[in-house]
């Protein structure tokens, strides 16, 4: 097709430059959706990542902000047996999460005995299997410490049962706040431990 009027050509490629730019227009609504689902996999992507490590990733700043856990010192009381049979207290530190019942959370730690590593140093517990924390409280210095009757039984007799009275008594006045320990079975007041007389009626 030849047109010989230069007026019309030009015409002719202006309306064909007028239907290429609405073409064009008319496309980039589907090439900016495109460009925003590919936006959006990617943050989906991140957060994906960031379900399995464990860590928030903020889509405008990708900056990894870990949490800050708040640590204390704890300080418990395990027993050794020396090459001579008597018996020593050995106080332990450890760095844990900062709680806010310190004193129970130190009594649960020593119920449950030396770690792996302090076993292999020959620490040990004396107080019974099965021994129970019921509750923990403080007043004017004093801590009064409820067990299970457990507590009362020690298969190693006047022995077992001095140390491990050791063990709750160092464990509990190491902090600063406790001067003297009052122990309770279940919520009630008992004047000896088994039947060797060892006396646990006062603080």
């Amino acid at each position: 097709f030849k047109l010989s009027d230069d007026n019309k050509l030009v015409q002719k490629d202006a309306v064909e430059s007028q239907t290429i730019e609405t073409l064009s227009n008319d496309l980039d609504p589907l090439d900016k959706n495109k460009d925003t689902t590919e936006n959006a996999d990617t943050v989906v992507a991140e957060n994906s990542s960031a379900a399995k490590t464990g860590k928030v990733v903020d889509s405008k700043n990708t900056e990894v902000k870990p949490a800050v856990v708040e640590k204390r010192n704890e300080y418990l009381c395990f027993i050794v047996i020396e090459s001579n049979g008597s018996v020593t207290r050995k106080d332990i530190t450890r760095q844990i999460a900062k709680t806010e019942m310190p004193l129970t959370a130190a009594l649960n730690d020593l119920l449950e005995g030396p770690s792996y590593d302090e076993a292999t140093k020959g620490y040990i517990s004396l107080i019974p299997e099965n021994t129970r924390l019921i509750s923990a409280s403080i007043k004017d210095g004093l801590a009064t410490i409820n067990f299970s009757s457990e507590f009362l039984y020690n298969k190693y007799g006047v022995d077992g049962f001095r140390g491990q009275l050791m063990q709750i008594v160092y464990t509990a006045t190491s902090f600063t706040s406790i001067n003297s320990v009052q122990i309770v079975i279940n919520g009630e007041k008992t004047d000896f431990l088994g039947g060797e007389g060892i006396w646990i009626g006062s603080p």
